[in-house]
């Protein structure tokens, strides 16, 4: 028998008797343990499937205390995090807002933990206008207004039962305080206020916390090749501090149709952060294709270098939120939650940035 016919013969052999490599296998979602909450839909709520960020009190004993965010809500859901599992908890109601008696949405896109508070961030957004339909267009005014607050939640472990994830005291919620003012200082951000995503408008997607400043993450505008982090001290969001908000620029390449990425979340990781990248507008279809969606690990101040392409994980899964779980500045383990899937399909995901 010829060498390659003997090869082939072997290999066969091992196929029919399970003694071939085995293939990798994709990451596993996590079960979530209660129900995550999304739209409204009459008298029942949904399951979440939009769910837009998420962040955890820092600790390595489990259960961690968690706030969820899907941006068909008002709120935000308490999630304990487990081992290998998410428990949904206690839902806490931070908006009202209601148009012709349906509720407006907060279009909440994000959540940050620092020193015992969570932050929730609205989009600060707008859709689109209807030039030619005044009751539309006061619509969308009535829901883009509903989205521009930020909330401060202050909340601990000893005011939640740690095993079902329910209030066992209120949480303190600071008055609402919006972005608006401060980022029409900017004014490159400034001309992008009330402009719809399609045209490069602001659309805030992911905040972090770092040294009693905020950092917020843009999906638009994308200025030139740069997509836009503000980052503001929280004295002068909360506190009526003077604003001197800072605009960064980061280079964050293209998706695989050669389009200019903007940022879908950003989170602290170390000393520095982790940021999402992602296209600015979904393509036609809502494809995924491998790399369409990257991270990037940033010091806050230079240009990122290294990255960590996402593969596809099908069409309309679109990575949305990061939740570090642990590693540094060259590899990690990221719990991703997906835009699209019930309950964002948590799955964590193992990379290296190159």
């Amino acid at each position: 028998m010829h060498a390659p016919m003997k090869w082939t013969a072997i290999l066969a052999l091992a196929i029919l008797t399970g003694l071939a490599p085995a293939a990798a296998k994709d990451p596993k979602a996590w079960k979530v343990q209660g129900k995550l909450l999304g739209e409204v839909d009459g008298n029942d709520v949904e399951k979440a499937k939009d769910v837009s960020g998420i962040a955890c009190a820092p600790g390595v004993s489990l259960p961690r205390l968690c706030l969820i965010v899907d941006d068909e809500t008002q709120g935000a859901q308490i999630v304990l995090l487990h081992k290998d599992s998410l428990t949904a908890g206690e839902f806490i109601r931070l908006t009202y807002g209601q148009y012709e008696g349906e509720p407006l949405e907060l279009d909440a896109e994000a959540v940050a933990f620092d020193n015992n508070n969570f932050y929730v961030v609205g989009s600060h957004g707008r859709a689109r206008h209807e030039t030619h339909d005044a009751s539309e267009e006061k619509k969308n005014t009535a829901k883009a207004d509903a989205s521009r607050f930020i909330f401060r939640v202050f909340l601990k472990p000893s005011q939640v039962d740690m095993t079902t994830g329910k209030l066992t005291d209120k949480p303190l919620i600071s008055p609402p305080a919006t972005l608006t003012g401060i980022l029409q200082r900017l004014p490159d951000i400034a001309k992008a206020y009330d402009e719809p995503l399609a045209k490069n408008g602001l659309t805030i997607e992911g905040i972090a916390v770092k040294d009693k400043k905020l950092y917020v993450g843009m999906r638009g505008p994308v200025i030139g090749d740069k997509a836009s982090v503000v980052s503001v001290g929280l004295a002068a969001v909360f506190d009526g501090a003077p604003p001197a908000p800072e605009l960064h620029g980061l280079k964050l390449g293209t998706d695989k149709r050669g389009n200019v990425r903007g940022i879908r979340d950003i989170v602290r990781h170390g000393d520095g952060f982790l940021v999402l990248a992602g296209p600015v507008n979904d393509p036609e279809g809502d494809a995924v294709e491998d790399g369409d969606y990257a991270i990037y690990p940033w010091d806050g101040e230079n240009q990122p270098g290294a990255r960590a392409d996402i593969k596809s994980f099908g069409k309309k899964v679109k990575p949305e939120a990061l939740l570090p779980l642990e590693g540094d500045a060259q590899s990690a383990r990221i719990l991703v939650l997906f835009d699209g899937p019930k309950e964002g399909s948590p799955t964590p995901i193992d990379v290296e940035f190159k």
